[in-house]
């Protein structure tokens, strides 16, 4: 009695997540006039896109979107709706079509923030052709989105985000390149430097402010968006680097940017777990920031560990915000506070509150 004493019905912070019911899910009451206020911002994995051990197909791309689609779609038809979406296998994908044309030419290889901008029309075009079906007359864009970094950062020394193809061990070993292992099963993959966004360039925040003031659904900073970092010879200009920038980041510090209430970060795992892959293995329905932060060797980099990062950066840093993160599939669930793992900090919630699945 004395953990559960903290979430009465009096306090209103938390109320959306003291019940399945969905009467008492976020936002739930809302009504179309006051939905505005309320904007979410979904952040899809790039493996939510393309499960893992998958054939790198547009096929199984066009599926999967195809699949997950339909619980996203309750929340975009809604709320207001920013849609980021991760690009690993994908942006991976045209390194190896760069690397063989390379090969065949002699010519040097695309840059990776030139890949990243074509995935952010590859894997925009995608998602605007399911989601179409569901938005009725509302608009919907995908924008291309430069976000400035920082030339220090010493993400740059040390490569975590994963892009390409699964490979085996041995596989891995032939190619030359840094890998690392992703998963437990046997499963390594390519990395490549992920800085830290520090803000989208000014001109292009402005145009997605206005298109969602226009309740227009905006698909932006895809795969974190296009790395640039000011020219220092050129004033007022930014040049693109080589790196891809981590999608759960972006789509924070985006949420951030535009006032969101909600983010939800949807990938290929239903909830966050403890002791992930181990006998002891149990998965968090709710958690505090500061419980997930004292944890947080329990989450790796470059995998989950971006993702509770982003969640934690944004839940403190909006207004009243909470985010989630759990399965594509589940994304109307979780929205209801039946699914995935719920991150709010309120006045209502102890620094070091954890509550499991059963």
């Amino acid at each position: 009695a004395a953990r559960n004493s903290w979430y009465q019905p009096t306090c209103r912070a938390f109320q959306m997540f003291t019940s399945s019911s969905s009467s008492k899910a976020p936002f739930a009451t809302a009504t179309a006039a006051k939905a505005p206020q309320h904007r979410i911002v979904l952040a899809l994995g790039g493996n939510a896109l393309l499960k893992r051990g998958e054939d790198l197909t547009m096929e199984n791309q066009r599926k999967n979107i195809a699949d997950g689609i339909q619980g996203m779609a309750s929340i975009v038809q809604k709320y207001p709706t920013t849609i980021v979406h991760g690009n690993g296998p994908q942006v991976g994908l045209l390194m190896l079509e760069s690397a063989a044309y390379e090969k065949q030419t002699g010519l040097p290889q695309i840059s990776l923030d030139v890949l990243d901008a074509e995935t952010e029309g590859m894997v925009g075009y995608l998602i605007e052709q399911e989601l179409q079906k569901y938005i009725d007359s509302r608009g919907m864009v995908t924008v291309l989105s430069q976000i400035v970094c920082d030339p220090n950062d010493p993400a740059f020394e040390n490569p975590t985000k994963f892009v390409g193809p699964v490979y085996t061990k041995e596989e891995s070993e032939k190619l030359g390149l840094p890998v690392k292992p992703d998963g437990d099963k046997g499963h390594f993959r390519r990395v490549v430097p992920s800085p830290c966004p520090v803000k989208m360039i000014d001109s292009q925040l402005q145009a997605i402010k206005t298109l969602m003031d226009n309740d227009c659904v905006v698909i932006c900073a895809g795969g974190g968006g296009i790395p640039v970092v000011e020219d220092p010879n050129r004033k007022g200009h930014y040049k693109g680097i080589e790196a891809v920038i981590d999608k759960d980041r972006a789509a924070a510090m985006v949420g951030i940017e535009l006032g969101a209430k909600g983010l939800i970060i949807l990938t290929d795992v239903t909830a966050v777990s403890i002791d992930f892959g181990k006998p002891t293995e149990r998965k968090i329905k709710r958690a505090s920031p500061k419980y997930l932060e004292t944890h947080k060797d329990q989450f790796p980099a470059g995998s989950m560990g971006p993702k509770i990062e982003s969640a934690i950066d944004f839940v403190m840093k909006s207004r009243d915000g909470w985010a989630a993160i759990g399965s594509l599939e589940e994304a109307d669930r979780i929205m209801v506070g039946e699914a995935g793992t719920i991150i709010r900090s309120d006045d209502c919630t102890p620094d070091d509150f954890v509550e499991f699945y059963q």
